[in-house]
């Protein structure tokens, strides 16, 4: 069963609609016995952050942070099957000093810069990242500045033939 097939809530809550359409595929795709029998988890996780730390030509420092992730995790037993997905996104902005127009302009256009070098590096494309952020030097209220992506993603399953019922299901079935 492919976690990406099934649409979710930005709140977290899977959709009725998806959740049938996740225990018509299980039991479309699987093996009788796996279906009926066999128990099965799986969650996935994903999470990227960046970091922008700048000084202007007039000392002002600024950081932008950004992070953002997201994670699934689903499970089945015979036909019972559950989703929980959820999203979460933060950004975070510090400033030290007065910035005027042309520096908020200027920190504008090196975000983009950087956003679209983050995504070639994420592409495994390191040589366009490393012409749009030798760009980014051209930007003359930008006395210096460091950027930090970082991105992790994991993994895991388990499937267990013939599995028992769970014993909150046994015991909610008497």
């Amino acid at each position: 069963m492919r976690i990406s097939s099934y649409s979710s809530h930005e709140d977290g809550h899977e959709s009725p609609h998806a959740a049938a359409a996740a225990r018509n595929h299980a039991s479309a795709s699987q093996p009788a016995s796996k279906t009926q029998s066999g128990r099965y988890a799986g969650a996935a996780s994903q999470s990227t952050s960046s970091e922008l730390t700048l000084t202007t030509a007039e000392g002002d420092k600024v950081v932008l942070s950004i992070s953002q992730g997201s994670s699934g995790a689903e499970a089945s037993q015979g036909t019972d099957y559950a989703s929980l997905r959820s999203r979460r996104s933060e950004v975070k902005i510090q400033v030290e000093g007065n910035l005027n127009a042309d520096e908020l302009k200027d920190i504008t256009k090196l975000a983009k810069i950087l956003a679209g070098a983050a995504n070639d590096l994420l592409k495994g494309d390191s040589s366009h990242a490393s012409e749009k952020i030798a760009g980014a030097n051209q930007i003359s209220s930008i006395q210096s500045f460091a950027y930090s992506l970082n991105q992790q993603v994991s993994y895991g399953y388990s499937y267990q033939e013939g599995a028992q019922a769970l014993p909150e299901q046994a015991s909610a079935s008497r």
